[in-house]
């Protein structure tokens, strides 16, 4: 059994590691959409088109599983990529995060980190009116984060800037967990938090869906690790090594199949 995981950009790799470590014998084919990153600041259209293309792409190189590790992507794309997938289990991180806030517990409300687009689709402000009636939920939008993180920008001066900027949005809210509604974000946890304080449960969406997928784990496999970026590979390779930490046993710039 392959699962087949994509995402915009590098930020996904984070949900490819924590598949790695959680399911070590699995093998996996990554799709970084390069090209087209970031999804974010798209229109609802357009994002379910991208995550049919990746889902379609990832189908025809005989994935079992897939990984929707794109926020936005799940949000605007996982009716259209279940379509196409068939019979295939399909994962998005949004419910899995959601999940996670849940079974963490706490007395006060849920705030949520992400991209405009995941923000505007309302969709982690659904999971939670669902899975924690009357508890309140605040989202920031925080446009600048992923393409800083997406330049290597982990502990930049700049970003410690904009998540002070972003994190005053919450001042007055009643908050004691903070979900990472960007496959990206758990690249700067550690300042997110040192910045909230250890009264606040940072969750990680990617620790999130590998943690929802160990219900259903593969049987067998060789532990094989396939990785494909729509633009040059070469581009991504600093940020990849440093994100996965895991062996990659190939590495290639993909075409779309029409």
């Amino acid at each position: 059994m392959t699962i087949g995981v994509f995402d915009s950009g590098v930020g996904g790799l984070t949900v490819l590691a924590a598949l790695r470590e959680a399911m070590p014998s699995a093998d996996l084919l990554y799709l970084g959409d390069t090209a087209r990153v970031p999804y974010g600041s798209r229109s609802a259209e357009t994002v379910a088109r991208y995550a049919s293309d990746c889902g379609r792409w990832l189908v025809q190189r005989g994935c079992d599983q897939l990984v929707i590790a794109c926020n936005t992507a799940s949000a605007y794309g996982a009716k259209s990529v279940r379509e196409l997938a068939g019979e295939r289990s399909v994962h998005g991180v949004v419910r899995a995060g959601a999940l996670t806030a849940k079974d963490c517990g706490g007395t006060q409300g849920v705030a949520v980190l992400a991209t405009r687009g995941t923000v505007a689709s309302q969709a982690y402000a659904e999971a939670l009116n669902e899975l924690l009636p009357g508890t309140p939920v605040r989202q920031v939008a925080c446009p600048l984060l992923a393409p800083m993180i997406e330049e290597g920008w982990y502990d930049h001066s700049a970003t410690h800037a904009a998540i002070k900027t972003y994190l005053s949005e919450l001042d007055g809210f009643s908050y004691d967990r903070l979900i990472l509604g960007c496959t990206h974000y758990p690249l700067i946890h550690d300042q997110l938090q040192r910045a909230v304080g250890d009264q606040v449960v940072v969750i990680d969406s990617s620790e999130a869906i590998a943690g929802a997928m160990l219900a259903n784990p593969p049987q067998s496999g060789s532990g094989r690790t396939d990785i494909a970026f729509s633009d040059d590979p070469e581009l991504s390779m600093h940020v990849t090594e440093r994100i996965f930490g895991h062996p990659i046993h190939s590495v290639t710039r993909m075409t779309w199949d029409r």
